[in-house]
This record gives structure tokens, sequence and C-alpha cells, in this order.
């Protein structure tokens, strides 16, 4: 339920997913007690020694094993890493917000034009120094 709403969340983020394959005894660690698989494992998974993955944006990557092609088969442990890259902060407007939100977000806009135009016409507000 939490991956599904994060995911979501994501669709409306500009950015980029990449994804790597990673050595698990090059990291150092078990990725959250991820064992990973072996590089015989991926090779039978995926027909062979390149192949594509899709993300979850529908971004088609080439994955290659060429980087462990010489070493033990069985012995080389692998896992993918799938990193999501934003390519810019988001503004207010662009997040999502619930109805509630909406409504808050839109009093807000409301409250602040209204102050802007009292403010254009002499008022003292009592939440300034000027107004105490």
């Amino acid at each position: 339920m939490f991956h599904q709403k994060l995911e979501e969340a994501y669709k409306n983020i500009p950015g980029e997913y990449r994804i790597e394959l990673i050595n698990l005894e090059d990291s150092g660690t078990k990725q959250f007690g991820n064992p990973g698989k072996s590089l015989r494992e991926i090779i039978d998974t995926y027909k062979g020694e390149k192949f594509t993955i899709t993300d979850p944006r529908g971004k088609i990557h080439e994955i290659s094993l060429e980087k462990w092609k010489q070493q033990d088969q069985s012995k080389v442990r692998l896992t993918f890493k799938v990193i999501f890259a934003p390519s810019r902060r988001l503004t207010e407007k662009e997040v999502t917000h619930t109805p509630q939100e909406k409504a808050l977000l839109t009093l807000r806009e409301l409250m602040e034009r209204r102050r802007a135009w009292r403010a254009a016409r002499g008022a003292l507000f009592l939440d300034q120094p000027e107004g105490r």
C-alpha cells in the first residue's frame, strides 16, 4: 500500500530513474537483507549477458554483465539498484494535494491577495509592530 502511494507520488515529480547492477561483495553490505542473485542466475533469468529492464515510467534501460564476465559466475552476487533522480524542485502548485489541502491553499491565496489589497490602501495589521 505504501509503495503504491510512493509510486503515484513519483509519477508527478519530474525526473528520471537509473537502474544499475551492483556486486554485493564489492559494496560490503547486504542490501536490506537482499541476498542478490548469482551471475549464473541472472544470465539464466534474462537469457544472456545483455538485456533490458523497464522502469516504472516505461523507459527502457540497457543492462550489461560485461563487467563481471571474467569472474566465477556462481560466486558473484548481484542485485539491482533503482535510483530516482528528480530533475528540479517542485513548486507548491505542482505538488499533488488532497481536496482539503487544495481548499486550504486556495483560502491562503485569497487571504494573501486581500492582505495585499488592504496594505496598498494603508491598512494597519495587528500582527505587525505598527498595529500594536
